[in-house]
């Protein structure tokens, strides 16, 4: 029995100040819901912990409701904690299964029923949490990572130990809390290492998930979601290295909304704003899911169109300037038709994707002197006798 009072009194002052310095953390800056909730949660298991080791100095209906409540309740917390950062929508439903349980061990010592019985109802109920907190982390497997199953095996291994340590004490009809042998020690040490494995596994998903946040902050726009400049052009050099060993052709598209600074002068930049995000929808709309489409700045796009010809690109630019055609801005008086002026090149030998963006820049400039909403295209290996590269013109074929 002291050794287990000891194990006891090892994880509440673990979990205490596991969640002591997690409070300090979160007064460093502003961090999610769900690390508030497992701070809590922590908390609340060091101080069942704690009940535990004083339950032999309690009576004993209060120690049994306060040890084993608070236990319950902080495993209830933790999958919690996990539901809200995983992203799950069962918050409510866990919070329903804690309160039952909570009910449920309440009424067993409510009615007098025996210590090893409530150590059996006990032992199920800690297994069904933790195994529900193990398939939260492991899972889904769209979203599997290693970190994922370091995590939750040890929470499937924990949920295994209390399976075996309701069976036996179904069996032998005499196993308490503090009942000496070796199934309970493993227990014990099983949650100190859960202990550390969930502590600073969590801490580590949390890192990583506000590095990735913070990647999408550095290279997506805002406003429309799509990619920004630094975005774009990084992965426009990975697919140009792609298609250069794999030996496909590859073509870029820079486009520009017509007219954009009157329309921002005239209805204002909300409309500005609206009418962006309207293009945006439109071209992912109308091009494929593997194209590559990024803001550039302003006004000004550019997509990258993998394993396409010259050929089916301006097929692509065309459509994409029809859709745009038909779509529309709402405004103070009523609706703004927006058009586009397109500039298409396809990526020549040798040549980076920032010569072949300017190229493609080239191309549009000229559609928007030749008149706007229109699409030019710069295309030096399919016109060599024409510098300046072929012309598309609305509704007319495009010609060599």
């Amino acid at each position: 029995m002291n050794e287990l009072k000891t194990f006891m009194l090892m994880l509440a002052v673990g979990n205490i100040i596991y969640a002591i310095l997690l409070a300090g953390y979160l007064r460093t800056g502003k961090t999610a819901a769900s690390m508030r909730v497992w701070t809590w949660a922590k908390a609340v298991e060091g101080c069942a912990y704690g009940a535990f080791w004083l339950r032999p100095d309690l009576s004993p209906s209060v120690g049994l409701l306060l040890a084993n409540g608070l236990l319950i309740a902080a495993a209830a917390g933790q999958m919690i904690a996990y539901c809200m950062f995983l992203g799950y929508r069962w918050q409510r439903w866990l919070l329903c299964l804690g309160v039952t349980a909570e009910l449920v061990f309440a009424g067993g010592v409510m009615l007098d029923t025996s210590l090893p019985r409530l150590t059996v109802l006990m032992s199920l109920i800690i297994a069904l949490l933790c195994g529900l907190a193990g398939f939260m982390l492991i899972g889904d497997r769209r979203n599997f990572s290693v970190l994922r199953c370091v995590i939750g095996i040890p929470n499937l291994l924990i949920s295994l130990a209390f399976l075996a340590r309701a069976w036996i004490g179904a069996s032998s009809g005499t196993l308490t809390v503090f009942s000496p042998g070796p199934t309970q020690t493993m227990i014990c040490l099983g949650a100190y290492f859960l202990l550390i494995a969930n502590g600073l596994g969590f801490l580590l998903l949390s890192k990583q998930k506000d590095e990735r946040q913070l990647r999408a902050l550095a290279t997506t726009d805002s406003l429309t979601g799509l990619i920004n400049r630094y975005g774009f052009m990084h992965e426009a050099e990975r697919a140009r290295s792609l298609a250069t060993r794999s030996r496909k052709p590859l073509t870029l598209m820079m486009i520009d909304i017509d007219h954009f600074k009157a329309l921002n002068d005239r209805h204002g930049h909300a409309s500005g704003d609206q009418a962006l995000r309207v293009f945006a929808q439109a071209a992912e709309h109308t091009l494929r899911k593997h194209d590559l489409m990024g803001r550039l700045g302003g006004e000004e796009f550019a997509v990258l169109l993998p394993g396409t010809a010259i050929l089916e690109a301006m097929e692509a630019a065309e459509l994409l300037r029809l859709a745009v055609a038909t779509a529309s801005v709402g405004v103070a008086d009523g609706s703004h038709a927006m058009t586009v002026s397109i500039g298409v090149a396809q990526l020549l030998d040798a040549e980076t994707v920032g010569e072949a963006l300017v190229r493609a820049d080239r191309a549009l400039y000229r559609a928007k002197r030749n008149g706007r909403n229109r699409v030019e295209v710069h295309a030096w290996h399919l016109a060599p006798f024409t510098p300046d590269g072929l012309e598309a013109r609305p509704g007319a074929p495009w010609a060599a």
